[in-house]
């Protein structure tokens, strides 16, 4: 569930820090052997920002482009109160890895006039894992459950869509792009998932409990979708606005 979140996240992150250095960030700072883009260009964004994440997995210093696989996230807490799934879950020290295979299918917006320009970005990501540390209690559909320990979860096919609803800060006379909400969607083929430690240990109710959560792994995400697509929104939020503030918006492009 969470995991779901983090790998939207990251690439999200992703997405967007690719699409302003790959549109061509500003003047003698921006590589010469980097691709660069007209403002609207879907296809040659679109085209851009897959190379850079290939190259991505170890970071791209030129850019100021970290490491994203794996993508390092110090910790996340959700909390579904309601319905089937009913849980406090924190999760820590978690590393996501597969963000560099992530594919990009459609880029919408991006134009010269970002108060009138739309933002969105469509993909996929093959196989995401999360593995990480994580605190568990509650109640999964009829499961009353609770453990702490170390946790893994795979996402294969993960389809994602980002819309972000743009603001705009204007300092010395040029326009800086900024973002009010991110509203973010996803969907998998398969969700799996294993916790160690559950039950304080105790192998029998542990193994039980797992192999429920598997059989249940998508109908668990659908309950929980909500939480993460906000949770996901906040994440980017936190993480694009400080990139698009580096330039004005317009040095983002040739």
């Amino acid at each position: 569930m969470q995991s779901e979140m983090f790998k939207t996240t990251s690439f999200l992150c992703l997405l967007f820090a690719v699409v302003l250095t790959t549109t061509g960030v500003c003047g003698s700072s921006f590589p010469a052997n980097r691709q660069r883009c007209v403002a609207g260009d879907a296809k040659c964004l679109k085209t851009a920002i897959n190379q850079y994440i290939r190259q991505s997995g170890n970071g791209i210093p030129e850019i100021n482009l970290t490491p994203i696989d794996p993508l390092f996230v110090p910790e996340l807490n959700i909390v579904q109160g309601s319905g089937p799934v009913n849980i406090k879950m924190h999760l820590k020290n978690l590393n996501f890895h597969g963000f560099s295979t992530a594919q990009v299918t459609r880029v919408v917006g991006f134009a010269k006039d970002p108060k009138k320009s739309k933002f969105e970005f469509y993909g996929r990501i093959p196989r995401l894992t999360i593995l990480g540390n994580y605190k568990l209690n509650g109640k999964v559909i009829i499961l009353p459950v609770q453990g702490d320990g170390p946790a893994n979860m795979t996402f294969d096919n993960l389809d994602v869509s980002i819309r972000g609803q743009p603001l705009v800060d204007v300092k010395g006379g040029k326009e800086y792009l900024q973002f009010s909400k991110f509203n973010v969607d996803f969907t998998t083929k398969k969700f799996s998932m294993h916790f160690e430690n559950l039950f304080n240990g105790n192998r029998a109710l542990g193994m039980t409990a797992n192999q429920f959560f598997n059989e249940n792994s998508i109908h668990i995400l659908n309950e929980m979708k909500q939480v993460l697509r906000n949770a996901i929104g906040n994440i980017l939020l936190k993480a694009i606005n400080p990139v698009f503030a580096m330039h004005p918006y317009a040095d983002y492009y040739l």
